[in-house]
């Protein structure tokens, strides 16, 4: 199986950072290495929008928002994307969030890993999302709270394959080759799994061992 250049860990406290060598997709890469899409049967989608609905969002701070500055990058200051962020800590969400942790809980169960950690992002009707790597972990779960959604592209060429998108509606993502989405005519909401301290490729083969990929 093909991946992605390695990362190198960096830590920043509490953050952790990766940084790539090389962070495009090749030749050598497969459309698997990149998204896999994903069967929940226990997760209710009706339920994550009507929590993200309630939950306040405010525009998405870069951890390295002062290189972000430096570099005059787009993530200095994002009014179209808008998160939220919650702590590792689930307990304290029970009441409010009682989907998103028990889909939380679900995914650390099946991973055999406690960083599993819950964000809500919404790109605003309009606006894009340019190319980017993500700062923290090498991969996450997405929902596309969505019917219908702009594609997630990658950046480079692959085999076979010059036009590298996707369209999902449950998809673990390699979040390692940089990827973009273009504006949409609707909101984009998304609820985020991100895991830490995991291979793309490890946890790929423990959801398929859990019959929870799309075949």
């Amino acid at each position: 199986m093909s991946t992605v250049e390695p990362l190198q860990k960096i830590q920043l406290g509490k953050v952790t950072l990766w940084e790539r060598k090389d962070p495009d997709i090749n030749n050598d890469m497969k459309r698997e290495d990149l998204v896999t899409e994903c069967k929940f049967d226990w997760l209710d989608i009706e339920a994550l929008k009507l929590e993200f609905d309630q939950t306040e969002m405010k525009p998405f701070e870069h951890p390295l928002k002062e290189k972000c500055k430096a570099e005059n990058s787009w993530f200095e200051y994002t009014p179209n994307w808008h998160t939220y962020k919650f702590t590792n800590d689930m307990s304290q969400y029970t009441d409010t969030n009682p989907e998103t942790v028990k889909c939380t809980m679900i995914l650390r169960y099946i991973l055999d890993n406690k960083r599993v950690v819950p964000k809500y992002f919404k790109q605003i009707a309009g606006s894009d999302l340019p190319w980017h790597s993500d700062p923290l972990g090498s991969c996450a779960i997405n929902v596309a709270l969505e019917d219908d959604t702009a594609n997630l592209e990658y950046l480079g060429n692959m085999a076979g394959d010059p036009d590298v998108h996707f369209n999902y509606r449950i998809g673990l993502l390699n979040t390692v080759p940089r990827h973009r989405v273009q504006p949409f005519h609707q909101d984009r909401r998304t609820a985020k799994f991100q895991v830490f301290d995991m291979d793309y490729n490890i946890v790929r083969e423990k959801l398929i061992e859990n019959n929870a990929v799309l075949s």
